[in-house]
């Protein structure tokens, strides 16, 4: 038995009194066809009478109908079953059939029906969406299931612009426990269907399913029968113009996941439902009680402006949920006004007689900048990050610079001590440039960047010249040194050689002495 379509279902009975539904998932050859049992095993099966093991195989009178004179109480179907669970078992039976044919030496072959493009629930209600043109004439000529096009908001996820194709979709009509209006669904065994409305077992509920025609946009659909129906998770249960008390509002206010792709004018977490739990947890009595309870004790004056305001929102909110039946936990506007409730008591909590308002565009949620700058956040947090990597960077440098200079203090300070104790007087002229590497050296500093060194010439040949109150030199050192230096006056004919020899940096960049290396950048000697 050739050409079932992939997507039908058949049942089979094995001589055993029963009949087991069996899922069409690609075409191998001649009669056998890939199947899904209801335990998602995908194999290939002979269908025809050439099957010793078959004794008989029935058609469904139509979509979620059994055969004609079949008792239920006999099938072994499958259940509700979502299109997107539909989807990934064609899908996964297309990969097995192409594994299955390559094993024999047979070629691709194409699917005899379309897969859905897209037959993937989306939560409603959607936000705006772009139709992009002639989408619903594509959408009818791609066959059974939704077809997705793509939502024009920058830096969000895509949401998907629901089209029913050709083939028509039954679609969930009213909420269940665990689906939302809106959702595709393959008709399960023992549906009843009225018209273009059926009724199907799903989990343990009985929920309505709607069929659409070809061309529909689901998410518009699902948004006014929603809106009709005053399934809308911003309101209280009840309906309008009942006046509830407080801890019964608070109660029924539900959190409902706002989609990731919803828009939404305050930027960051979502506070309200935390608030608004750990405010009945603290049992005010409501949210004017708890205004009065603070203003008492957070030590603002009773003509403080922010009092006023936080009065203001305060009552506001406890307006809006006791008369007008809001759930605040799931409204922007809650969200915003609670964001400056928390701004106001965090900064009054720091300082009640001057509060500072500091980073309350944060909390505020709040990306604008002034003068209409627009700065992608994308951009923000790769500049943030580098800043931070070279401030960790500079901040290394200036330790291991510290650190060298504690070095150096600790040579400096060891060369002075070993002065005082006992100078060793090192050759004079030139050779003093190679000798210095000897032990016991004589320096001090003049300031960051010059030591001056000092070494004793023969009387009959001169002085070194050093100039009194240098840099870091203590009163005691430098009267030593002026001691030193007054053994013995220069003549006339010895004061044109105090400048005569300069060792400069970049000719010698280090003298050693007993306690380690001075960096040099003047030495004077005849």
């Amino acid at each position: 038995m050739a050409g079932i379509d992939i997507g039908a279902e058949v049942y089979v009975d094995y001589g055993q009194g029963e009949l087991h539904c069996r899922l069409i998932t690609g075409y191998i050859q001649g009669s056998e066809n890939m199947v899904c049992s209801l335990d998602s095993d995908h194999f290939p099966e002979q269908l025809d009478h050439s099957n010793p093991d078959l004794e008989a195989i029935r058609f469904p009178a139509g979509p979620g109908i059994l055969p004609h004179g079949v008792d239920p109480n006999v099938v072994y179907g499958f259940g509700a079953m979502t299109a997107q669970a539909r989807d990934a078992i064609l899908r996964e039976g297309e990969r097995q059939t192409h594994m299955e044919r390559a094993g024999r030496g047979l070629g691709a072959v194409a699917a005899a029906l379309p897969i859905g493009a897209a037959a993937m629930p989306v939560p409603l209600p959607a936000p705006p969406l772009v139709v992009l043109p002639g989408l619903a004439a594509a959408a009818a000529e791609a066959g059974p299931g939704v077809v997705a096009a793509g939502q024009a908001f920058p830096e969000v996820p895509v949401a998907a612009v629901r089209i029913v194709g050709g083939a028509g979709a039954w679609i969930l009509d009213e909420p269940g426990e665990e689906d939302e209006i809106g959702v595709e669904f393959v008709l399960p065994v023992g549906t009843v269907v009225l018209g273009s409305r059926a009724l199907a077992t799903i989990g343990n509920e009985v929920l309505v399913l709607k069929r659409l025609g070809p061309g529909v946009n689901v998410n518009d659909y699902a948004r006014e029968r929603r809106a009709l129906l005053a399934d809308d998770p911003r309101t209280l249960p009840g309906g309008l113009y009942v006046v509830r008390g407080f801890n019964e509002a608070m109660t029924d206010m539900v959190v409902e996941n706002r989609p990731d792709w919803a828009r939404s004018p305050v930027v960051g977490p979502r506070t309200a439902p935390w608030w608004i739990d750990a405010l009945m947890v603290q049992n005010y009595g409501g949210l004017i009680a708890r205004h009065h309870l603070w203003k008492s004790e957070s030590g603002i004056g009773n003509n403080d402006r922010v009092g006023f305001e936080h009065e203001v929102i305060s009552k506001t909110l406890e307006i809006a949920a006791l008369y007008d039946g809001l759930n605040l936990k799931n409204c922007m506007f809650n969200e915003f006004l609670l964001r400056r409730l928390q701004l106001q008591e965090e900064a009054i909590a720091e300082d009640p007689t001057n509060p500072s308002y500091d980073g309350s565009a944060h909390w505020m949620g709040s990306s604008d900048r002034r003068g209409g700058a627009l700065v992608a956040p994308a951009l923000k947090a790769f500049v943030a990050t580098e800043l931070s990597r070279e401030a960790a960077i500079m901040k290394e440098e200036r330790k291991a610079r510290e650190a060298k200079a504690l070095v150096v203090g600790e040579a400096v300070e060891a060369a002075d001590v070993a002065a005082q104790q006992a100078p060793q007087w090192i050759p004079r002229g030139p050779q003093a440039i190679v000798s210095l590497a000897a032990p016991g050296g004589f320096a001090f500093w003049q300031d960051s960047s010059i030591v001056i060194l000092l070494y004793p010439l023969a009387t009959s040949l001169g002085h070194f010249f050093v100039q009194p109150g240098l840099p870091r030199l203590s009163e005691r050192r430098e009267a030593r040194w002026l001691s030193l230096l007054q053994r013995r006056s220069p003549g006339p004919d010895e004061l044109r050689y105090h400048q005569l020899l300069r060792l400069r940096r970049d000719s010698f960049q280090c003298l050693r002495f007993s306690n380690g290396p001075i960096p040099v950048a003047r030495f004077i000697t005849k």
